[in-house]
């Protein structure tokens, strides 16, 4: 029962650091930074059911709430893994609602693909069109527009982290404050920071010949339209006890697998098409300083990944806060709840 709270939680660092390296094989990205300030006037159509928000006459996303007062957006990692539900350490913290959905393609969310007939080239365009890194950004200011505010606070956790960042630098005057947790190292590819090397670097001996075939039929890109929806989520969960693996070798004893999650809610295709909107080379690290609002840059001393990351993200940032919770590896917010509250409630309160 353990093992299967971890798996869903513990694929998003799958989806992140598996696809970094398999992006080599890759053609260019079609994500263009800046793009959103010239596609025209959003607009959000006619809200119906409470339980999901309607992004276009294809698209609903399920959400759920807790706490009153001023919205907070919660944007979960993976990509494609959302939490089965609120997050520990924002428990009691007065005077906001914090808004939880599941990003489109994953959890009970639209999961527009089952599997593919077309060209791979074909095929690629198509689940990039309605599941990439531009749809994503659009929902979260679509989202923006149907809380109604005029700027909104983002909680980002690993890839949810990039994300946020990246929709705070297409909108910097739509953010009013951004708590980037545990951000994924994406801001540029070739990777600088290690990445998946780090989970088989740690590996104890036994696990590291059954890792590298995991791997390897992760990397099979030949196969990628030829697989189902539900295969995909598979092998994303399937990396779930390397990494605890790792993390134990590395630091035993270590509270990472307390992380709550539901595998049954991963997406499968969802994590391919923003990284096919990233394309195989790039640099984002000038976007970051277009970020004008304060931002909390929050990581975990026992984290699998380094502080680099992080470190680095709030180096870019105009108005930042770096801060490390020693007892917490990726999932401080489960793991060490009273000194994340603290850490938030202290910046949220400034």
């Amino acid at each position: 029962m353990l093992y299967r709270r971890v798996l869903s939680a513990a694929a998003a660092l799958a989806a992140v650091y598996l696809l970094m390296s398999s992006l080599i094989s890759c053609g260019g990205g079609s994500y263009i930074p800046g793009q959103l300030a010239y596609s025209g006037e959003m607009t959000v159509p006619d809200q119906g059911e409470d339980s999901f928000w309607r992004m276009d006459d294809q698209t609903t996303l399920y959400h759920f709430s807790t706490g009153e007062g001023e919205p907070v957006l919660m944007i979960h990692g993976g990509p494609g893994v959302p939490f089965a539900g609120p997050w520990e350490g924002l428990e009691g913290i007065e005077g906001y609602q914090f808004h939880y959905y599941h990003q489109r393609g994953c959890g009970l969310s639209t999961i527009p693909f089952e599997g593919f007939n077309g060209s791979y080239p074909d095929n690629m365009k198509l689940l990039e069109s309605r599941l990439g890194l531009a749809e994503n950004l659009k929902d979260i200011e679509r989202i923006r527009m149907i809380l109604g505010v005029e700027k909104i606070i983002l909680i980002g956790h690993s890839f949810g982290g990039f994300l946020a960042a990246l929709y705070a630098a297409e909108y910097p005057e739509r953010v009013s404050r951004m708590i980037l947790v545990e951000p994924a190292d994406m801001l540029r590819l070739p990777n600088a920071h290690g990445g998946m090397n780090q989970v088989e670097e740690y590996l104890p001996d036994e696990l590291k010949k059954e890792y590298k075939a995991f791997t390897k039929e992760y990397f099979n890109f030949g196969r990628l339209f030829k697989r189902s929806e539900g295969e995909l989520a598979g092998l994303n969960n399937g990396y779930a006890r390397f990494y605890l693996a790792a993390l134990e070798e590395r630091y035993p004893g270590s509270t990472g697998s307390l992380v709550t999650g539901n595998p049954d809610y991963t997406g499968g295709f969802a994590s391919f098409a923003m990284f096919f909107s990233l394309g195989r080379k790039y640099d984002l690290r000038e976007e970051m300083k277009k970020i004008v609002s304060p931002v909390l840059v929050l990581h975990g001393a026992r984290d699998l990944y380094g502080p680099e990351t992080a470190k680095e993200y709030s180096d870019l940032l105009a108005d930042s806060v770096y801060t490390e919770l020693e007892h917490s590896s990726h999932f401080p917010f489960f793991e060490e709840p009273d000194a994340f509250r603290e850490a938030v409630v202290s910046f949220l309160t400034e």
